[in-house]
């Protein structure tokens, strides 16, 4: 898979409350789909947003790609905003990413982007991970990943 190295800057995000995932639960994709619908019902709430590309977020990892993490999805926002009630403030560090692009019927690319991230050998830093979708056409979405390295 190609992807390039970027460098980003800090960025805070109100997301909804984490859901504890691991990889190995045959549910997975339940699971993201219903923090996908819960934040889709709820999204509105959030006023003050950096951008209109939503972001689902991977954090608190246990250890690596076998252990729990949490996972949610937001906005980013502008530092300093009032947390709106039901939601909570995450970071996204500032450093070294590796940046993927995703095209395509979205389910499936993102299911098959994880499965294939999860067999290279990236020096991961397993801190922090994101998905912002540039456009929420599910048939024809582009997403782009960022995965923290060392």
């Amino acid at each position: 898979m190609d992807y390039e190295i970027v460098s980003l800057s800090e960025k805070t995000l109100v997301s909804l409350e984490p859901t504890r995932l691991k990889n190995n639960d045959p549910k997975i994709s339940n699971k993201i789909e219903f923090v996908w619908h819960n934040f889709s019902e709820k999204h509105e709430e959030i006023k003050e947003k950096s951008t209109n590309k939503p972001i689902c977020i991977y954090s608190n990892y246990e250890s690596d790609k076998t252990g729990f993490y949490d996972c949610s999805v937001g906005y980013e926002v502008p530092e300093n905003i009032t947390t709106p009630e039901g939601w909570v403030s995450k970071i996204i560090p500032a450093g070294k990413y590796a940046k993927f692009v995703v095209k395509g019927k979205m389910v499936k690319e993102i299911s098959k982007f994880w499965q294939n991230l999860w067999k290279m050998d990236l020096p991961r830093k397993f801190e922090c991970d994101f998905e912002e979708c540039q456009n929420m056409d599910m048939l024809n979405g582009e997403t782009h990943v960022f995965i923290r390295l060392k």
